[in-house]
């Protein structure tokens, strides 16, 4: 679905107050569901307009479940990722790496995930530096949690460098 059919269908119904906030807020959790889902068969063209969708009506709601978002956003931006669409999967990651160190602080464990993805993809598109400074930050936050230094992580893990 072209994203100004889903643009279109998602102020419809608000502006048509066809459901309500509450409604809507259940439409968008479904609709990432059924994404999910869709992802982990690997049929991505449906996981993409389902998660894209399930953004547009959570952004839309009175009361925004931003955690939700953020989950949204890494998963479409994991589906960015695989397809080799760095630049479109960049801001959807910084977006939920934002909203998820201000709902748990910048030491959580899903936050250390989501900036390993977000450094891989940085270092994908060139960014060597900062994606360096950012897998150090990811590994540091990881290795915390499972009581392993990060000079201990990084020995088990390397940063891949792309071609680009």
């Amino acid at each position: 679905m072209p994203a100004s059919v889903s643009m279109f269908l998602c102020e419809s119904m608000f502006e048509d107050r066809c459901v309500s906030q509450q409604e809507a807020l259940s439409l968008s959790r479904k609709l990432a569901t059924q994404a999910t889902y869709y992802q982990n068969r690997e049929q991505v063209v449906e996981a993409e307009m389902l998660f894209e969708l399930a953004i547009l009506i959570a952004e839309r709601a009175d009361e925004v479940d931003q955690s939700h978002i953020a989950t949204c956003s890494h998963h479409l931006a994991d589906i960015y990722s695989a397809r080799s669409d760095f630049q479109q999967a960049l801001p959807l990651y910084a977006r939920s790496i934002a909203i998820w160190e201000s709902s748990f602080g910048r030491d959580h464990k899903v936050v250390g995930l989501a900036l390993h993805s977000y450094g891989e993809v940085l270092s994908h598109v060139g960014r060597q530096s900062e994606a360096d400074n950012v897998l150090v930050r990811a590994r540091k936050i990881l290795g915390d949690l499972a009581g392993i230094s990060a000079s201990q992580m990084a020995e088990g893990m390397t940063i891949t460098v792309h071609e680009t």
